[in-house]
């Protein structure tokens, strides 16, 4: 129902709207990302489904490609005395990360606006100008920018994590190079969930993931 000019979109897509989901309160934009992302992950559960992978009490988790938290707040819901720790390269989204950890005062929640690849140092991130998305290759309605990132096998070192209860990661494609830079601290995860947006994506994490995990 959006119509207009560029602009006036691009405004009211800028503007915040408070929402409470399952007692997990949120602060979204216009987009419909931010509600989707919601109702996929405190909703619906889809990370928790199997349940194996709901964090039990003092787990620590990582939530690469976080968004605006609701994988980690749902994590955080249930594993409240646990370490989570979020990474997320867009500013803006990053922003709106932060700031809904902190609505929910979830002090245990670690953020870091870096994107994970198979190197440290610069990487180029598009993003979709309507759903705000971000991945490493073109959308034909978008622009570019360089964004930090870093090897997990380098995030494991830097921050001291001996081991990985569970890691999400859901890139938007990424997840091979995130995987690429994650060999050495593989042995470190227990239970890992890697989002495949195609059949050829999902082969080829399971070609690199087996035997050492069982594809459930």
């Amino acid at each position: 129902f959006l119509r207009g000019s560029r602009a006036a979109c691009a405004a009211f897509q800028d503007r915040r709207h408070p929402v409470s989901v399952s007692g997990i309160r949120f602060e979204v934009a216009a987009i419909p990302g931010d509600l989707g992302y919601i109702h996929e992950c405190v909703i619906e559960g889809v990370y928790v489904s199997v349940s194996s992978f709901v964090p039990r009490p003092g787990d620590t988790c990582v939530d690469i490609g976080a968004n605006i938290g609701s994988c980690a707040l749902r994590w955080h819901r249930d594993n409240p005395t646990g370490r989570i720790l979020c990474f997320e390269p867009h500013p803006g989204i990053y922003k709106r990360l932060a700031k809904n950890i902190a609505l929910n005062s979830a002090s245990r929640i670690e953020t870091f606006p870096w994107a994970l690849s198979d190197h440290d140092g610069p990487v180029e991130m598009f993003t979709d100008e309507s759903s705000m998305i971000m991945r490493d290759r073109p959308f034909p309605r978008g622009s570019g920018e360089l964004v930090q990132a870093h090897a997990l096998d380098h995030v494991v070192q830097t921050l001291g994590i001996s081991s990985i209860d569970i890691c999400k990661i859901d890139v938007e494609g990424h997840e091979i190079r995130v995987l690429e830079g994650a060999r050495r601290s593989l042995g470190r995860i227990k239970r890992l969930v890697v989002e495949c947006h195609s059949p050829g994506l999902r082969r080829a994490a399971k070609d690199m993931l087996e035997p050492s995990f069982k594809v459930v």
